[in-house]
């Protein structure tokens, strides 16, 4: 039997993410990917609570010219995250899916950049 959760699917990733002190400065953004991962998902009173990695690429320019060299920086952002849910047994699968759907990211100084990522559950099913 699958049962589908009805929850509110956003999550928030805000912070700063530095460049260490080994990489070039940032002086533009040139790209930025993310990809959310889901490492668990479990069942607990009228919860249902997973745990993920955000993994953020940054390819920026330590110039403002055009065509100056790319530089690579990346981020592993672990989170935690809950869904209300009807009470489970602890032995249920839980199936979850989540994607990004928007994503800002702005430089503060050249070592520090600002990071907004909101992430949506697209799917969360429990099987029992």
């Amino acid at each position: 039997m699958t049962a589908h959760i009805e929850t509110s699917p956003y999550i928030v990733i805000s912070g700063r993410l530095t460049v260490p002190d080994d990489k070039p400065i940032i002086k533009r953004i040139l790209r930025v990917t993310n990809t959310p991962g889901l490492s668990k998902g479990f069942a607990k009173g009228n919860m249902i609570i997973f745990r993920g990695n955000l993994f953020i690429n940054i390819q920026y320019s330590n110039s403002s010219e055009k065509l100056s060299k790319p530089f690579l920086q990346t981020y592993s952002i672990p989170y935690t995250h809950f869904i209300n849910s009807p009470k489970y047994e602890k032995n249920v699968r839980i199936n979850l899916k989540v994607i990004s759907e928007y994503q800002e990211f702005s430089i503060i100084n050249e070592r520090v950049l600002h990071a907004y990522v909101l992430l949506r559950i697209d799917k969360a099913e429990v099987y029992k």
